[in-house]
């Protein structure tokens, strides 16, 4: 794992440490109430589905890969309009397969994806498995956010959100502001609110 990240050995004994003694664990989904009106986060602090609390696994590597698929399958098997959507790669057999893995055998010999670079050693170059890091989305996420920024604020400060008292406009419009190249910029939090208000909108066609 120190080969993987690239800390100190020291560094990850410190994290095990921590992680076994409850201390570097933290809520799956926790709550985010900023660009939110006052007393909105109060009422819908429960998680709508506790899926992870009766598992009996909190702290282990395990939650966590449970945790990370169950927020890819929102991008999957979205409820957008059109035909429906399958992915192979979330079938229940390979799910069950792959959480049935042990946790430190996809990092086996210092490399993340371990048992997948080994299934397909034969059919990718020698550069694709030997890769250990890529580009994100983040950059081009940013940059569609500067061209769309107009129509994204008359979107959310005309919508049902703020409609409603959901949203704080000012807070909302103090933030569509900012420079979203800036590390410190909202421009996620603001496209979070935009998937939030199409949904909204969804319901009253």
């Amino acid at each position: 794992m120190c080969h993987i990240t690239g800390c100190s050995v020291p560094t990850m004994v410190a994290a095990v440490l921590r992680r076994r003694l409850g201390k570097g664990t933290r809520e799956s989904w926790p709550v985010d109430a900023s660009l939110l009106t006052c007393g909105t986060d109060a009422a819908y602090s429960e998680p709508l589905v506790p899926w992870l609390s009766p598992l009996g696994i909190s702290g282990s590597g395990k939650r966590d890969h449970m945790v990370l698929i169950m927020r890819a399958q929102n991008h999957i098997h979205g409820l957008a309009a059109g035909p429906p959507r399958f992915s192979p790669l979330m079938s229940q057999p390979l799910m069950e397969f792959c959480l049935g893995v042990p946790t430190w055998i996809w990092a086996h010999g210092g490399r993340n994806r371990a048992l997948a670079r080994a299934a397909f050693a034969q059919e990718l170059p020698p550069a694709v498995l030997a890769r250990t890091s890529k580009a994100g989305p983040d950059s081009f996420v940013r940059q569609i956010f500067a061209l769309n920024r107009n129509s994204i604020a008359e979107r959310l400060l005309d919508g049902l959100l703020a409609a409603n008292g959901v949203i704080d406009r000012h807070a909302v419009e103090a933030a569509l502001r900012t420079d979203e190249r800036d590390d410190n910029s909202m421009f996620g939090r603001i496209l979070d609110l935009l998937e939030a208000e199409n949904w909204a909108r969804s319901w009253t066609r």
